[in-house]
């Protein structure tokens, strides 16, 4: 699937890449801070995206144990058009650099800071019953 990327699409991806990039640099452990071939960039953000996925999955029988079943109902809504967004921006993000080594390492990247993200989100969202005493 093609996307078509307005200038400022464009210019707000390669914005966000640098930011990436960056944060790599300053948010990996040790191994991952010497990483320079694509095999071990993309293992290094493989496994930010298993813990951020095994945080956001956490969160979510977290919530569970707290929320209403009607709550419940639009939280998996929206966590279902959440998956699909995610998938779908990082694959249209990863197909600038179609064929190219950057192709993986954008899209891995990509899946890990969205899902990190969404943890923040769901953690600011949902403060009051996270920290609420339990009856």
């Amino acid at each position: 699937m093609r996307f078509y990327f307005g200038r400022t699409a464009t210019l707000t991806f390669f914005v966000w890449c640098s930011v990436l990039i960056v944060d790599y640099h300053n948010a990996t452990g040790a191994d991952c801070d010497t990483a320079k071939t694509t095999k071990d960039i993309v293992e290094c953000e493989d496994l930010q995206l298993k813990n951020a996925t095994r945080t956001l999955s956490d969160l979510h029988k977290q919530l569970n144990r707290v929320l209403t079943m009607k709550q419940r109902k639009a939280l998996e809504k929206a966590h279902a058009a959440w998956l699909s967004y995610r998938e779908e921006h990082c694959d249209s993000a990863a197909l600038l650099y179609e064929g190219g080594t950057m192709e993986t390492i954008v899209s891995v990247t990509c899946f890990a800071e969205m899902t990190k993200e969404r943890v923040k989100q769901l953690r600011a969202a949902f403060k009051l019953w996270l920290t609420a005493p339990k009856p």
